[in-house]
């Protein structure tokens, strides 16, 4: 399950504060950290001097703020967090479309370091800090995914062995994450299988009306077929709802590549066939950060293979 995310846009939006604009402009919209409130909630200084709390996104808090109630968090945390801003300003970034789901109305932002860095990332990537377990997108949910799945692949800091108290996991999730992760991984084997008939089709000497040809892209269409109806019809409940809603829409999108793609063949259409592989190719690149967070979760909870 560790599979490499993609990279990711620069989108900065306002949600009250006067928030990050592009990269180049961030040394004039700076903020001064007067207060760590925990690891993923700061105090910032605005404009008029008033102070504006505000969440790392993606972030869990540690304090009971996480999905599940955790309450394990580095003790390293907050000193490191001092440490990487080093009483210098800093610039923010808001998450709008997450901020704009928070029943609690809290601000979600990105907190960009001196050096370029975003601090959340920093954190996750040495293991200080969890990822929030939400399933909710992200602006920057790639990078995120990316950096915990380092410090886990690695067993650093929360993810160190004996480093967090076994947690017993919320009913329905040992066998949510286990089904899932099996069909995730068949629907990227057999687009996989069908890129590689794209190309073999395309290239010199096509075999797109060959029997062997035909028989390979049948029998990947059916795999694709089943594993995405699979993800496309979860439904556990609890705290990973939202991220099981995520999988169904990408098993969704998969179903319809599918059939995209048997009907290019049933035709014998190469363009229709790059587009539907192109289509098929997106779907599975959405997958990678959500079988990032599925692989957390096994660790977490230390569920066995």
């Amino acid at each position: 399950m560790r599979l490499l995310p993609l990279p990711c846009l620069m989108i900065p939006v306002s949600i009250g504060l006067t928030l990050a604009a592009p990269l180049s402009a961030r040394a004039a919209d700076s903020f001064n950290v007067i207060d760590v409130v925990s690891p993923a909630t700061l105090d910032v200084q605005t404009g008029d001097s008033t102070s504006e709390r505000v969440y790392l996104a993606g972030i869990e808090d540690g304090f009971g703020a996480g999905a599940d109630g955790s309450t394990c968090v580095a003790a390293s945390a907050v000193p490191r967090i001092h440490e990487l801003i080093g009483g210098q300003p800093v610039s923010l970034e808001s998450d709008w479309a997450r901020s704009a789901q928070d029943q609690l109305s809290r601000q979600f932002v990105y907190v960009w370091l001196p050096d370029g860095s975003d601090l959340g990332e920093v954190l996750l990537r040495e293991g200080l800090v969890r990822a929030e377990v939400s399933g909710m997108p992200l602006l920057h949910e790639p990078s995120l995914a990316a950096a915990q799945a380092a410090a886990l692949s690695q067993h650093i800091g929360l993810w160190a062995p004996g480093a967090c108290p076994a947690e017993p996991p919320p009913a329905g999730v040992e066998a949510f994450v286990k089904s899932t992760a099996e069909q995730a991984q068949v629907a990227t084997t057999a687009v996989d299988i069908l890129h590689q008939q794209t190309l073999s089709a395309s290239g010199p000497g096509s075999g797109l009306s060959q029997p062997r040809w035909r028989q390979g892209t049948a029998y990947a269409v059916a795999e694709l077929q089943a594993s995405a109806g699979a993800l496309a019809s979860a439904s556990p409940g609890g705290p990973v709802q939202p991220l099981a809603q995520r999988f169904a829409s990408i098993g969704r999108d998969l179903l319809a590549g599918a059939d995209s793609y048997a009907s290019a063949s049933d035709l014998q259409d190469v363009g229709l066939l790059q587009s539907s592989d192109g289509q098929l190719q997106a779907s599975i690149a959405a997958l990678q950060p959500l079988m990032q967070e599925l692989f957390a979760l096994a660790e977490r909870y230390r569920f066995e293979d």
